[in-house]
């Protein structure tokens, strides 16, 4: 049976918002990356562009996963139980600590794991970039093989 015009015509619009959706991401994220890269130089002129695209996905991951309670300026919410992220001195260290934390939570928090949720490569991008903002200033990315080992 021949498709009706109607049908061709949504293909049509359906395909378009398609592919203007997927040029807009990429425009989006390429204006990401570009701010990113300057607000990163200008704050440590040895990251290099691999490292800046991790902890601009970092801060992609860490708006969706963390800011509804840690907020997204890293002040936290006391009230609930997420303590401000902003000079913390456990991401001064950024150490095993820190990624048993987010993989597994701890008895008693408010904090939900993210070891079955988030892989080795986003938790290590979530904490290289709260590890090095806001006052953070462990200067260098925490890898994904340290995730792995902990997970």
């Amino acid at each position: 049976m021949p498709e009706s015009l109607s049908m061709k015509l949504i293909r049509v619009v359906l395909l378009s918002s398609v592919v203007c959706l997927t040029a807009c991401g990429q425009a989006n994220e390429a204006q990401h990356l570009e701010q990113a890269t300057q607000k990163w130089k200008s704050q440590n002129s040895k990251w290099t562009t691999a490292d800046i695209r991790i902890l601009a996905q970092g801060e992609t991951l860490y708006r969706k996963n963390c800011s509804a309670c840690h907020k997204r300026d890293g002040s936290g919410e006391l009230s609930i139980g997420a303590p401000p992220l902003r000079k913390n001195p456990l991401l001064h260290q950024a150490g095993n600590d820190t990624i048993k934390r987010v993989l597994h939570s701890r008895p008693g928090s408010t904090m939900p794991a993210f070891a079955s949720a988030l892989s080795a490569d986003e938790v290590a991008a979530i904490i290289s970039y709260c590890a090095n903002e806001w006052g953070n200033q462990l200067g260098y990315l925490i890898e994904p093989e340290q995730v792995e080992k902990l997970r």
